[in-house]
């Protein structure tokens, strides 16, 4: 997993993180790199609508159309809720939960249960807690996992 930390089973960065390589010529910009979050939940919406199709209306669908991110019109992404709801990544922020969900095979036994704040474009390998550092952002943060959690 190279810098990041644990590995799949885990919510850490190594848990979740993979490429996604797209090739549309004259559609999808020819060599473009960006770190924008993509979820597998969005390939759904954004196929229907590149297809042309409505998304069916009669339930809920958890991914978005992420057409203009795919197609270099935007570079920015989306949050992202992680498994079981152990935190959110929003921007450069990522909020874990004391109580984060781990597979026994990722658990860390040395983690201690607190809030978690990384900031990934400077600590991608999720070193440096900044909880303590930075309230207001566990606060909100906080508040988006509190409001995902009433959706089921």
């Amino acid at each position: 997993a190279g810098p990041l930390r644990n590995g799949k089973g885990s919510p850490y960065e190594a848990g979740y993180r993979l490429p996604c390589i797209v090739r549309w010529p004259g559609k999808v910009p020819a060599g473009r790199v960006n770190d924008a979050i993509f979820a597998t939940i969005d390939f759904m919406p954004t196929f229907a609508n590149l297809c042309g199709f409505t998304v069916p209306g009669d339930r809920r669908i958890d991914g978005i159309d992420q057409t203009e991110l795919l197609l270099g019109k935007r570079e920015t992404g989306r949050d992202y809720f992680y498994f079981n709801n152990a935190g959110v990544r929003k921007g450069k922020w990522k909020y874990l939960k004391p109580n984060a969900h781990f597979h026994g095979y990722a658990v860390e036994d040395d983690r201690k249960k607190v809030d978690e704040l990384y900031d990934l474009e400077s600590d991608l390998g999720e070193t440096t807690n900044l909880a303590a550092k930075h309230p207001d952002i566990v606060a909100e943060l906080k508040q988006l996992t509190e409001d995902i959690s009433k959706w089921k």
